[in-house]
């Protein structure tokens, strides 16, 4: 068994301390976070990211249980309330100097030594484990407006790229309906460009659907409304170099998740001790406190004079059997809380290299589409139009370019959405600011 606790005691070596400023504050200070009380008419995602941080109501939530957990502080370790009793005398005993009519008796209860400090130690680790479930909760909402924010801006995105190609389309098919008429081409010509065009309106049709699950989700985060308004800009940014090492370094020393389950073991490893110290009796300090009535003869001396005692006595923990529970269901749970921080850490680090794949993936495929595919697609396009209206290409070719076209810059509004997406899983997940936030900034691609 002290191989086990002390095996578990290195796992948990590294807890968390409890920051002197609340832990919100000190996660909005980590990530330059400033509140926000009402957003402007024209909100970015700072202002999305402030507001959430005011308004959510599961991180309001967090907050009253920490604040909780940080006054119920004060009522520990202090001593138990002293017992004051008055016994009334039925029948009063008759003594040589009068009759005892009362008693009044002050008992105080001092606990074993030491116990008074590991009462205290274990809710202030249970305070400091709060703590760390608020920082938790920062960093999820965080993460959540951050995902559904840039998920609203790749749709947008998308929405706007696809109307555009739709007039491209319905530009093409007059075309084709002209050339048709002046017996320069084929009726299929026209019928091809209506289907794409049909396709393309259901495509912006569902697209369009999509916005509000997504709006709602976005106001979910900041505490609003489901069907409340928001208009989200893209965010373009690079792909920052990350070292999966260094970012597992932080992860375990800074995710707060890992420092709930290292507090709750601390707190019943000091319980497990707590339990122990009861085995021990508690010493009881008082005074007794007779009021005696005038004696029957009088003229005896001391009449009615009233008589003080002092006590002192000690518990009996005779009921040994129910320590040792104790003591074995607080080493029990140790365990158990050793067993799901190493489970967590796990999880946590396939998560993150998951994470670390799709930033690295999302850069690739931006980078990719931005610089080398779309510039050849743009010019595959106006070559075929222009081979279409000299009467050297088939209309289906200007079709096909048209719609690798249109993939291409959907593919694009993907990729740097999933870039953003997967750096904010990163900052969740490590507790930290991955990539320098200043660094970005708000951009619409060129259709």
């Amino acid at each position: 068994m002290k191989t086990t606790v002390l095996i578990f005691g290195i796992l948990l070596a590294a807890p968390a301390t409890v920051a002197a400023a609340p832990a919100d504050e000190t996660v909005a200070a980590r990530f330059g976070l400033h509140p926000v009380s009402e957003l402007p008419a024209a909100p970015g995602l700072d202002d999305y990211l402030g507001y959430a941080f005011v308004h959510n109501e599961a991180l309001a939530a967090a907050r009253a249980y920490e604040e909780a957990a940080v006054a119920q502080t004060a009522a520990a370790g202090v001593l138990p309330d002293p017992r004051l009793t008055w016994s009334e005398a039925v029948a009063p005993v008759e003594t040589r100097v009068g009759p005892q009519e009362r008693i009044f008796s002050l008992t105080q209860r001092i606990p074993w030594f030491g116990i008074l400090g590991l009462e205290r130690a274990v809710v202030a680790d249970r305070a400091a484990g709060m703590s760390a479930r608020t920082e938790a909760a920062v960093l999820a909402v965080l993460r959540e407006t951050r995902s559904a924010y840039h998920e609203i801006a790749y749709l947008d995105g998308s929405l706007a790229t696809a109307a555009g190609h739709l007039e491209l389309l319905v530009q093409a098919e007059a075309v084709a309906r002209s050339r048709y008429e002046t017996g320069g081409g084929a009726y299929a010509d026209v019928v091809k460009a209506q289907v794409e065009m049909a396709r393309l309106e259901d495509r912006l049709l569902g697209l369009q659907d999509l916005r509000r699950p997504l709006v709602a989700r976005l106001n979910a985060a900041l505490g609003r409304p489901a069907r409340t308004p928001a208009m989200p800009v893209a965010r373009q940014g690079s792909t920052t170099v990350l070292d999966p090492d260094d970012l597992l370094e932080r992860m375990l020393a800074a995710n707060p998740e890992l420092a709930v389950l290292a507090r709750e073991a601390d707190s019943q490893l000091k319980a497990g001790s707590l339990a122990g110290k009861r085995r021990y009796p508690d010493l009881n300090l008082g005074v007794n406190y007779i009021q005696v009535g005038a004696a029957r003869n009088a003229g005896t001396p001391d009449s009615g004079k009233d008589a003080a005692f002092a006590t002192l006595g000690i518990s009996l923990p005779l009921w040994q059997g129910r320590y040792g529970a104790e003591v074995d269901a607080a080493a029990g749970r140790f365990r158990a809380a050793g067993y799901q921080r190493a489970d967590l850490a796990r999880r946590l680090e396939a998560r993150l290299e998951r994470a670390v794949y799709e930033h690295r993936d999302a850069g690739r495929r931006s980078a990719l589409y931005r610089d080398t595919l779309l510039p050849k697609a743009r010019q595959s396009l106006a070559a075929a139009r222009a081979a279409y209206e000299s009467g050297t290409a088939a209309f289906m070719d200007l079709v096909d370019a048209e719609r690798v076209l249109l993939e291409f810059e959907l593919a694009l509004w993907r990729a740097e959405a999933d870039l953003q997406i997967s750096l904010a899983t990163l900052e969740e997940i490590v507790a930290e600011p991955v990539a320098p936030h200043e660094e970005w900034k708000e951009d619409r691609h060129e259709k």
